[in-house]
């Protein structure tokens, strides 16, 4: 049986990527979210989140935008000097080794998750913004973090191309394997770790954006990537948005909130799903 979890990112990054997510899953596919806890909309987030039980919310840790929920003065390793998270490129190369960065990622995201159990929203998992925590020190320090509060579900980070039935430019597929290779065996690496210790994630992560061929039209596209889903779990990860629904985004995330809302309610999607006996879920059936 191929069961999939659709998954849209920054739940509470402000007002309006909320309401959007919530639109997603009230009247489109999306069975599940992941929330942002030091971000201008997280308040209002969690009251939807109490609201609409029927969506899985589970927590977005965050080290590469805004500021800490921590002192300041405790985490100056994560920060640059305006005391706000170093960017994601950034704070990669930052995390890639040292203890006291690792004692200071963990303070951190202890203190986000602490944050949303004390408002009484217990997450179904946990992953990250920009998938901070692939790397290796933030990844230690959400597993330990997690694990501290019997957080047992995980989000994959798997980067694989996945091919249509019958697609055959193997120069493509060859380059894009070997280019792939460094981060797609950390993060297989990651999923294993993961395993042995005793959380569950899902067997596999799609991006549309890897389905070959590509198709340029976005409701096709996810037809697509659809077609191509293997028996288990996948997810699939969204970031829904009304159009300036976060003024501070990338030109490139701009653009892709409104496609992802279009994508999560096409009638079209609800149908191929329906017809080709898809499991919609989310990790709380994990």
């Amino acid at each position: 049986m191929i069961r999939l979890i659709t998954n849209a990112d920054d739940f509470g990054l402000t007002r309006s990527v909320t309401d959007a997510i919530i639109d997603s899953h009230l009247n489109g596919i999306m069975t599940s979210t992941t929330i942002m806890v030091n971000t201008e909309g997280t308040d209002y987030a969690i009251g939807k989140a109490k609201e609409i039980t029927s969506l899985g919310v589970g927590i977005h840790f965050n080290l590469t935008e805004g500021k800490p929920l921590s002192d300041p003065n405790q985490v100056p390793d994560l920060l640059n000097e305006d005391g706000r998270f170093k960017s994601n490129e950034e704070q990669r190369r930052n995390l890639l080794f040292g203890k006291q960065k690792l004692i200071q990622a963990k303070r951190e995201l202890q203190a986000q998750l602490e944050y949303l159990l004390d408002n009484n929203l217990t997450p179904t998992h946990y992953d990250s913004h920009h998938h901070i925590t692939g790397v290796p020190v933030s990844f230690r320090a959400s597993m330990e973090v997690a694990k501290q509060f019997n957080i047992r579900k995980a989000r994959i980070t798997n980067i694989d191309f996945w091919y249509q039935p019958g697609y055959s430019n193997f120069p493509r597929q060859l380059k894009n394997t070997l280019l792939s290779f460094p981060k797609s065996f950390i993060h297989h690496k990651n999923k294993r770790v993961l395993r042995n210790n005793g959380f569950t994630t899902p067997d596999y992560k799609v991006l549309p954006a890897r389905v070959y061929p590509f198709d340029i039209n976005h409701i096709n596209q996810f037809v697509n990537t659809l077609s191509v889903l293997k028996g288990g779990v996948t997810e699939i990860s969204f970031h829904p948005g009304y159009p300036n629904s976060n003024p501070r985004d990338a030109e490139r995330t701009a653009q892709l909130r409104p496609k992802d809302l279009e994508v999560a309610k096409s009638e079209i999607i609800k149908n191929y799903i329906r017809e080709n006996n898809i499991q919609l879920i989310n990790y709380r059936s994990l």
